[in-house]
């Protein structure tokens, strides 16, 4: 989706995205909450073209129309209703583990404040970028309601925000003028992770 803003084999890019939104739903049915990112790309790169609106539909009937065939011949045609619930309950022991935990916190409130403040400096630099940003801001949002919807244990949904997360770290270092604290900054996102990870470990 990012990719898009070349404005280069749309239709390619689109499909490509919607396909493989359509097969994480297989495993995870919330994941189709994707599909939202997609058109919203197309609606800021090239929403004239009534065809790019047609693509990701095209991509999620061709999977249904494989999956259909395999559950047919497999004799589970009841996979496909049974899996696709989309019951509007958030989970409580993680909103709960949201709540207690000090690092989810941190965490959230750290990208949401370094993605406004990266965004508020790329501002200035094209509206190419600005739309980037938009994308990313959008993805890191739908991974935080999945966050909030999944109700498997033994799951880690939180994983699906850490490439937004990354993308708008990088924004901030590049915003950074002096290169001595962009060292810092960088050591310091590279360094605190894994202190963190071997204080857990170590804790347990």
């Amino acid at each position: 989706m990012l990719s898009l803003k070349s404005l280069k084999d749309i239709k390619y890019k689109l499909f490509d995205a919607a396909l493989w939104v359509v097969i994480a739903s297989l495993f995870y049915d919330w994941a189709l909450l994707y599909m939202v990112w997609i058109f919203v790309a197309i609606y800021i790169y090239e929403p004239k073209n009534i065809r790019n609106w047609l693509v990701p539909i095209a991509a999620f009937v061709g999977i249904f129309l494989i999956t259909l065939s395999v559950l047919v011949l497999s004799d589970k045609t009841g996979f496909l209703l049974n899996h696709y619930s989309f019951t509007l309950k958030f989970n409580k022991e993680i909103f709960l583990e949201w709540s207690k935990s000090s690092k989810l916190v941190v965490y959230l409130i750290a990208i949401i404040f370094i993605g406004f403040w990266s965004g508020i400096k790329i501002g200035k630099s094209g509206v190419g970028r600005i739309a980037s940003i938009r994308l990313i801001a959008l993805s890191f949002a739908i991974g935080i309601v999945l966050t909030l919807l999944e109700a498997a244990k033994g799951s880690f949904p939180i994983m699906v925000t850490f490439f937004p997360a990354a993308v708008f770290l990088t924004n901030y270092i590049e915003t950074i003028r002096k290169s001595r604290f962009q060292e810092i900054a960088l050591i310091l996102s590279i360094v605190v992770p894994f202190s963190i990870f071997i204080f857990e470990v170590l804790l347990n």
